[in-house]
């Protein structure tokens, strides 16, 4: 019975300290993201005894060596023996900390372009797919709900989660709604003319928060459209619903008034619509947004009689995952329907004179993954679950 104990310990002891290593690498992933360089703090220092020990350690040297601890702490936290396979939820198990070892991995190759790291992230990868304990929900809805109080409990995906209740929580203390959701209202949409009203359930303005951070075309072009003729998934300017609807026009034509004009002020002035140039499109006027456009790409007309719009050709039978992740245009959100195109409720332009953002997309795209729709609306000091 003691050798059984003493075997018991020492698993117990194994556990613990591996799981110490991940939480260290996890403060020290952190601090590598935010500064770069850090003091890695790797043996217990006691007090007083070690106080000017304590002051003269040295920073890191660069971000490679910060990542040679991060990586370090998250080897040690995989090794066998050490953490369980399974846990209580929010406690750090063997896959979780596999997890975290691979987005570190990337993160220290996006540093040091050192492929070793590109091993260990495979190697991490591969050892939660191989386990076949966490199989990726399979639809749409499970997807979406994943992020959202539905799915906490529940969803196999979740290794590693972080929950907070809405009696202690606001929608500004989660970035992921504060910084997602932009501002606008109906009175900023009469000055610019936008076709598109909100319907403002119960005399709210349903959009009011400071919106910094939104998906990227390059990012959106990666869920990818089944062909309506091949079932092939493709990009989706390539897909033959795409090509036997539009004519493709050069983007060097896409220039002021060339597709309208506009009316503002309810009615009383109508310009031309304008295409910004690349310089000018690249031009960030919210200083804390920090995005910019690569100007236009890509520029198309439908074809007389075509069935569908532009948006219905781009969007339609896309990768399940594309709707639990992104608002685009004509798409439901928060109680309103969302138009992100030219002229929409909720697009780049949709203020007057800031047409590169003001906490609105600069990308005609805005968050769903993570955006809790709270009751009645998301504002600064409204209660909400969330789960991260």
């Amino acid at each position: 019975m003691l050798q059984n104990l003493q075997v018991c310990l020492l698993m117990k002891k194994a556990e613990l300290v591996a799981e110490g290593h991940c939480l260290r690498g996890m403060i020290f992933l952190s601090q590598a993201q935010w500064m770069g360089r850090f003091i890695p703090a790797t043996e217990v220092c006691t007090y007083p005894e070690d106080t000017v020990k304590f002051y003269q350690m040295d920073l890191t040297a660069n971000p490679a060596e910060s990542y040679r601890y991060v990586m370090a702490d998250f080897d040690a936290a995989v090794a066998e023996p050490g953490l369980p396979e399974t846990s209580d939820a929010g406690r750090i198990n063997r896959y979780a900390a596999h997890i975290l070892r691979s987005r570190a991995a990337l993160q220290a190759y996006a540093y040091t372009k050192d492929e070793t790291y590109l091993t260990k992230a495979l190697e991490s990868c591969d050892a939660v797919i191989n386990s076949g304990k966490h199989p990726l929900v399979s639809t749409q809805e499970a997807y979406k709900n994943m992020f959202l109080a539905e799915g906490v409990y529940n969803s196999p995906e979740i290794i590693l989660g972080y929950y907070r209740l809405a009696k202690n929580t606001t929608c500004g203390n989660i970035n992921e709604i504060q910084l997602t959701v932009p501002d606008i209202g109906n009175d900023d949409l009469s000055k610019t003319g936008a076709a598109d009203n909100f319907s403002n359930p119960g005399g709210l303005r349903m959009f009011e928060c400071w919106a910094q951070y939104f998906p990227t075309q390059d990012l959106v072009d990666q869920f990818l459209v089944n062909d309506q003729e091949t079932g092939e998934a493709k990009n989706w300017w390539e897909t033959s619903q795409y090509k036997n609807n539009i004519t493709e026009l050069s983007p060097s034509d896409c220039t002021q008034g060339s597709i309208g004009s506009i009316t503002k002020e309810s009615g009383k002035t109508t310009v031309d619509r304008c295409m910004p140039t690349k310089d000018e499109a690249a031009v960030t006027l919210n200083w804390s947004n920090g995005q910019s456009s690569a100007g236009i790409t890509r520029y198309a007309q439908l074809k007389d009689g075509s069935e569908k719009n532009i948006s219905e050709l781009m969007y339609e039978n896309r990768d399940a995952r594309f709707y639990g992740t992104v608002v685009y245009d004509n798409s439901k959100w928060i109680n309103e329907t969302v138009t992100t195109n030219f002229g929409g409720n909720a697009w780049t332009g949709c203020r007057e004179g800031n047409e590169s953002s003001w906490y609105t997309t600069n990308s005609n795209y805005y968050w769903r993954k993570g955006v809790y729709e709270v009751s009645p609306r998301p504002y600064v000091s409204n209660q909400t679950d969330t789960t991260m």
